[in-house]
């Protein structure tokens, strides 16, 4: 015979075997029931989204300690400032120096069924709310002439679902000096 012939021969014979064990491995197993159409189709599963929780701003400022922004109330004092999106800050007591204030909070949404205004219209709202208070305000805020005021406030659509939709601002010296007594009324 030729050799030719003879690899053919063998290739095919080969390639029976392959086939079957195939054909076999796709064949559904018996104890399955379903078809694989309707092993492809699941039932939704319903989702279900917790309602938003808001801070409440009439306790009060925290008391000294370390708490997360989301936690600060208004009228606390920060041990050390280096930015308003900070994740948490070190409370302490006004009476001392320290480097900044949190002022004027406030929920800037309460409809739970709100859906997330986006990124640009948060910043300006809370923009807005630093820039409408009055540096008069203060309790003898005249003392340094280097206040600055900047907007602080929740981030993203995740914040906003849960209900942290507080914007608040930071009172500190651009200078970088410390605020000596609570400067708040």
């Amino acid at each position: 015979m030729n050799v030719k012939v003879i690899w053919v021969v063998v290739t095919i014979l080969g390639l029976i075997p392959v086939a079957a064990l195939a054909a076999w491995l796709s064949l559904e197993s018996p104890e399955s029931g379903d078809s694989a159409e309707e092993q492809a189709i699941e039932e939704p599963v319903a989702v279900e989204v917790p309602e938003p929780v808001f801070p409440d701003l009439t306790a009060g400022s925290r008391p000294a300690g370390e708490w997360e922004w989301a936690e600060l109330r208004g009228g606390e004092c920060v041990r050390t400032f280096n930015s308003p999106f900070e994740e948490s800050y070190e409370i302490v007591e006004c009476e001392g120096q320290h480097a900044a204030e949190f002022v004027r909070a406030e929920v800037l949404d309460r409809d739970p069924d709100a859906e997330y205004p986006g990124h640009a219209w948060v910043r300006r709202e809370a923009a807005a709310l630093c820039e409408s208070w009055p540096l008069s305000e203060l309790n003898d805020g005249a003392r340094y002439d280097d206040l600055l005021v900047v907007p602080s406030y929740s981030l993203g659509e995740d914040s906003w679902v849960k209900g942290d939709r507080l914007a608040g601002c930071f009172v500190y010296r651009d200078g970088g000096g410390l605020i000596d007594g609570k400067l708040v009324k």
